[in-house]
Parts: C-alpha cells; structure tokens; sequence
C-alpha cells in the first residue's frame, strides 16, 4: 500500500513540474510578444536611434507597381478609387434621390475596411499649357509662312500687271485666297493668346485648388486562411484578383449613385504618397517633372566623401611631413652652428 502511494505521490509531482515549466513558457512567452510589440513601436516612432544602411529602409512600403502600394514584405496590397462627382445641392430631387440611395447600397457593399481620403492640390495645367504652345508655334509658322508667300505674290502681280492678263488673273485669285488663310490664322493666333493668357492666370496660386476625393481599400495575406502555403508569385496574383474585384464592385456601385470613379494608376499613386509626405515640394515638383530630371541618377551610392577624405588627409600628411622636415632641417642647421661655434672657441 506504501508503495503506491510513493507511485502516486511521484505522478503528482511529475504532473505539478509539468504545469510548472508550461506555466514559466506561458509567462516567457507573454513578456517576449510584448517587447516585442514595444520595439515594432519604438521602430516606427524612434527613428534616430536606428541603425540603418540605406534610406529605403525607413519606407514603409515596398513598392508602387501594377497600381498598386505594396507593403509589409510583400503580403498587403493596397489600391485606390478616384471620385469625381458633382454638385449635389444644386441638382433636382430625382437625382439627390437617386445619389442617397446609391451610396446607401455602396456603403452596404464594403465587407472590408476601406478609407475614404480627401485633399486638396494645385491645379495642374502644364499639359494643357505646353499641348497650347506647341499648337501656337506651328500656328506662328504657318501664319509667317503665308505672309512670306503673299509678299513675293503681290511683288509678281506688280511685275506683270497689264502685261499678262491670264497670270495677273492666276496670281490675284491667290492673293484673295492668301488674304482669307491670313485672316483666318490672324483671329486663331489672337484667339489661342487669349486662352493662353487665361491658361497662366488660372494655374497661378490664387486660384481655387482642384480637390481629390479617393476611396484606399486592401487585401492583406493571411495563410491560414489557405490549405497550403502560396508562392510569393501566387500571392501577388491573388492580391491582383482581390483588389480588382474590390475595384469593380466600388465603381459599379458609386456610378448606380451617379458618380464616376476609376482605379487610380501607379503614377496617380506616387503622386498621392507624395502629396501626403512632401506637401509643399509637391506642388512645386510635379512627378512628371522629377522623372524628366537626372534626380534618380544623381541620389545614388557614392565613395566620393571617403575619396575627399582621404584626398584631405593625403593633403594634410603632406604638409605635416614637409613642416616636419623644414623644422628638422632648421634645427640641425642650428646645432652644426653651434658646433662651429665651440670648435671656434676652443681653437
């Protein structure tokens, strides 16, 4: 009967040590995921304090491809939907009927989160200002071109006038025709200034801002929600289907609300992060003009510092070694004087 006891008695002190170590990994576990989540903290406010290599590193994202922001590591994807819509006060009640109703079954239609972004940018008139200009210079050539060509006509007209009828006929006839193209292109060049002058006054920073209204939706990677474990290729073509999907439902339900909405394209994208990050030297730099500079190409790793360095320091032992020797020199010159002088005294 002792014995079993001692059997049982050493079971419970098995099962109570077992319980124990699962209670100190439960307790272990606990403090790392919550230092853990302390440093993903301090990661993203306490940037100073990071030792990084490259500048990319303090992104966070990965890329913006394929009209998409990629993040994360490559497992959230994320898309956008421009809205363009129209003054809904000033419509009749059919439509401000129709547009509360759309947006009712819109809102019903979100299954996931999505942010609803507005801002506000300068108007962006350089491709219609340089489409005006190009039109306007060969407008100018033209223009000159026919004034050239009536200028020689009419110095032939006074040449052969009342000596060949049937050209003087021929080149009076051109001259009429001349003298409409001319006009003609006289009211187009006064007209085309005119729009152009009004193009500048527009596009200056006085004038009301164009405002952007986006929708930003998501599809995150989540394996468990998978049989098995996908390839970075397949989760990029899953996100592809995913946020096309998102895009389609969106589109169709706002256009059923009488607004049109389109899948903004990667360089809309780039736009937009550089709009939220750099306010103020986006609306001086627009992208269009940053990718026609040799900005990518001169931002690139360099040794140039540690070769100016070295330049320096090579500079510097130079003139150390040559302030070295001169004073050495001096010094020795000093002491054979010196010598001479003794060897002097003692003669």
């Amino acid at each position: 009967m002792g014995g079993l006891i001692a059997k049982i008695t050493h079971v419970m002190y098995v099962i109570m040590a077992l319980l124990a170590l699962v209670i100190i990994g439960l307790v272990v576990f606990y403090v790392q995921s919550k230092k853990r989540r302390r440093a993903k903290v301090e990661d993203v406010r306490v940037c100073p304090d990071l030792k990084r290599k490259d500048a990319q590193d303090f992104v966070r994202l990965e890329s913006i491809r394929d009209n998409m922001i990629i993040t994360e590591n490559g497992t959230r994807f994320i898309g956008a939907v421009r809205c363009y819509g129209f003054d809904f006060y000033s419509a009749n009640a059919p439509v401000r009927e129709r547009t509360m109703m759309g947006y009712i079954n819109f809102i019903a239609s979100i299954k996931s989160p999505v942010t609803y972004r507005q801002y506000t940018k300068q108007t962006d008139l350089g491709p219609t200002k340089k489409m005006y200009k190009d039109t306007y210079e060969k407008l100018l050539e033209q223009l000159y071109s026919y004034t050239d060509e009536y200028a020689v006509m009419k110095e032939e007209l006074e040449n052969i006038r009342e000596k060949d009828i049937v050209r003087e006929k021929a080149v009076l006839d051109h001259l009429e025709e001349l003298q409409k193209r001319i006009r003609s292109l006289a009211w187009r060049e006064y007209h085309m200034r005119d729009e152009m002058a009004y193009l500048e006054r527009v596009s200056s920073s006085d004038t009301t801002p164009e405002r952007v209204e986006m929708y930003v939706f998501e599809w995150v990677y989540d394996e468990s929600m998978f049989s098995h474990e996908l390839s970075d290729e397949e989760i990029y073509k899953k996100a592809v289907q995913e946020l096309r999907a998102v895009e389609h439902n969106m589109v169709f339900a706002l256009g059923n609300a009488g607004i049109k909405a389109v899948r903004m394209k990667t360089g809309e994208l780039i736009e937009a992060f550089r709009q939220h990050n750099n306010p103020v030297s986006s609306e001086r730099f627009r992208m269009k003009d940053v990718a026609n500079t040799s900005y990518y190409d001169d931002i690139i790793g360099s040794s140039c510092v540690s070769d100016m360095r070295a330049e320096v320091h090579g500079e510097l032992a130079e003139e150390i070694a040559a302030k070295s020797a001169e004073i050495l020199l001096s010094r020795a010159g000093n002491i054979r004087q010196m010598a001479d002088g003794k060897q002097k005294k003692a003669v």
